[in-house]
This record gives structure tokens, sequence and C-alpha cells, in this order.
């Protein structure tokens, strides 16, 4: 059965492509929200495109109020698997090499905003499971594809489908590089405002950050797991101000 769904993927692959570069080519920056486009046109038309090629590929699919929206694999609405992206993307920027809406492949690779974070990716899944679907191969439960469209700037396309739909008992997010992300990363800002004590401060950062392995031991949050490995610490910045 493996080798059917890889060949099926290889069939599909210019097809996925086609879709890439189709919903690379709007533009889905958050704009002037509408009646019928809360987050702008712009997200709208790109939801409105990634529910209309779901729905092309056979799946059910529904619009939560041009807020979000999800195709679906297996009848139900109960437990479900969910796959999350999103449409929406960030500012096109400057200095691009290509088009940023073109979506043209060279170098074997696909050029364009969105391309990565998250097009692309929630793309890839949704054929993934269209050739699953193809093949015949049946889940235990359904499995769905939902397209938000306000991820770049709040996340309020997923709190609103919380308001209508159940969570999810098993999913992921295709919206990081290769490999497979199976921690979640943190971010914390801590500033000090006191600074009649300055040698401890600095011993404490010199034995328990900078001076420490980065898997956090000194802080006693050091967690290791045998299947994924342990938790770790980078990309801190430490700044003084006068």
């Amino acid at each position: 059965m493996l080798s059917q769904i890889y060949e099926k993927v290889e069939v599909l692959m210019p097809e996925l492509l086609k879709s890439i570069q189709d919903l690379v080519s709007i533009y889905s920056v958050e704009g002037e929200a509408t009646d019928n486009a809360p987050y702008g046109e712009g997200p709208k038309e790109a939801l409105d495109k990634a529910l209309d090629i779901a729905s092309k590929l056979g799946f059910k699919t529904v619009n939560i109020d041009n807020k979000i929206g999800y195709a679906q694999y297996g009848e139900g609405n109960g437990d479900y698997i969910g796959i999350f992206g999103h449409v929406d993307v960030v500012p096109l920027g400057e200095g691009w090499t290509y088009e940023p809406l073109g979506g043209e492949i060279a170098n074997n690779r696909i050029y364009g905003r969105g391309v990565l974070d998250n097009k692309g990716p929630i793309l890839a899944n949704l054929y993934a499971l269209y050739a699953l679907k193809e093949l015949g191969i049946q889940f235990p439960m359904p499995i769905r594809i939902v397209f938000g469209t306000n991820e770049e700037t709040g996340f309020k396309c997923v709190q609103h489908y919380l308001t209508q739909e159940k969570p999810p008992v098993f999913g992921w997010t295709p919206d990081c590089k290769w490999p497979v992300v199976y921690g979640e990363r943190g971010r914390g800002l801590i500033r000090i405002v006191n600074n009649s004590n300055n040698e401890v401060f600095y011993n404490f950062i010199n034995d328990y950050i900078l001076s420490s392995p980065s898997n956090g031991v000194n802080l006693g949050i050091n967690v290791r797991d045998e299947d994924f490995g342990e938790m770790i610490m980078r990309g801190y910045k430490l700044g003084v101000d006068e």
C-alpha cells in the first residue's frame, strides 16, 4: 500500500503545484473589514479559493462566517482529527528576486509569499489526504483540513471556530520547516526595574543561563523524553537600560 500512496502522490504533484500557485497569486494580507469579509477581501478570497479546491477534490466543505473553513473526509460530527493551517499572509515586503504573488518555479522551488507560510503546506496536507481518499483508505474518525484567515494578525479565526465547532481530539499544524516539530516554542520577556542588587542579578544570569547547559538543568526545567528528545533554551538576548 505504501508504494501505491507514493505513486498516487507523484501523479497528483503537478495539480498540487498548480493549486499552490493559484492560491499564492491571491493577495491575502488582512484588510478593511466588511460585512462579508471580516478580515478583508484578500483573506476571504483565499478562503473561498481553498474551499473551492477542496470541493473539486470531492471533500465536504464548510465556510464558517467567512472567517475560517474546513474540508472534511469521513462522516460524523463527533470526534475528529484536525489539521490546522492558514491562507492569510504577512505584507509582501521588498527585496524579492521573484514576483511575490507569482508562484514561479525555479531551482526546484516555488517562490512567492505564502509558499512556506502557510498556503503551500496546508494544500500539501489537503492533497495528501486526497491521495488517501482516492485509494479508499478509511479512518476511524473524520479528518478535517482547516483553513484559517487571521493567523498572522491575532488568531481570531480560530477563536471563532471554537465557538462553532468542538476542538479536535488530535491534530497538527503544518506551519513550520522540516523536520516535524513535536513541541511548541515558547517565549518570555522579563524586565527587572530595580538595580540595587546588580551583582546578584549578574551572577544569576551567568550561573543559570550563560554558563548553563541549554537544556535548562540549572533552572530545574530540563525535560527529556526517550521518544521525543529534550527541551532546549536558545535565542535569548540580554540588555541593560541605563
